[in-house]
Formats: structure tokens, sequence, C-alpha cells
């Protein structure tokens, strides 16, 4: 292979198993000097993307980033639940986002440049339940770091 091409396919192949779809959903612990209030303030931030405020059925091929943000968001929210108030409830609203996450990626609603939209009666009500559950999950954050 002429080494040109070496880095193109190490890239291409990196890409590949970023599209994976077995990707590790176990909760990411909180990072040292991170905190539920500095997670509130990053919730807080995605909640204003034009994802999580616009008609989810005409906004969602605009997306995957935001549900990228959404995915991590819940994972660290799990991750530094324990031994916080209202941990439970916590968990509880990250799982649901996490849930919601996945079946807006199971349903093809993420999709590539190439990949022609799904219908917006399939990703509408997907993108309007990780809206739904991201709200939850901010109500139930901002309570935790407050305890």
């Amino acid at each position: 292979m002429p080494r040109r091409l070496v880095p193109l396919a190490a890239v291409l192949l990196l890409l590949h198993a970023c599209g994976s779809p077995a990707r590790d959903t176990a909760p990411v612990p909180a990072a040292a000097g991170a905190s539920l209030a500095d997670l509130t303030e990053k919730v807080d931030a995605i909640t204003q993307d034009e994802c999580a405020t616009r008609t989810a059925a005409t906004v969602f091929p605009n997306c995957p980033r935001f549900i990228a943000e959404v995915a991590n968001a819940a994972l660290a929210a799990k991750g530094g639940a324990p031994g916080h108030p209202g941990a439970e409830a916590l968990t509880t609203a990250a799982t649901g986002v996490g849930d919601a996450v996945s079946v807006f990626i199971r349903d093809g609603c993420v999709l590539s440049p190439s990949q022609p939209a799904p219908p917006g009666t399939t990703c509408g009500p997907d993108l309007a339940r990780v809206q739904d559950t991201l709200r939850a999950m901010r109500t139930a954050l901002a309570t935790s770091a407050a305890g």
C-alpha cells in the first residue's frame, strides 16, 4: 500500500469503529474536579440547542451532535449521581435519556451525509422523547446538585 494511503486507511478504520453499534453504555464516573454543578451548567447549555427547543419532526436531521452531547451528559449524570441527594431520581432520569437516545439511533435518525432522512413521523416522536427526558434529567440534576 502506498505510504499516502496508510493514514487514509487508518482514518477510515477509526471512523468505522466510531460508527459501530456496540458501544459502552456504562455510566462514566465523574471526572476529577467535575461536579454536578458543572454538569448542570453543561446540561443547561445543551437545552438551549435548537434540537432541544424546536419542533422535533422538522429539526431532527440536524441533531447528531446534539444527540451525542445528550448521551454523554446522561452517562456523566449516572456516574456522578451516587452519594448525592436525589441520586436514585437522577439515575432514573439519566437512564430515561439514554433509552430515548438509543431509540433515536436505532430508528436510523442519526444520519450520515449520504443517507436520506427517515420520515418525521418516526424521528419526530423519537426526538421529542429525547427532549422530554432531557428536561426531566435537567430537573433531577439541579435538585441533586443543589442538595
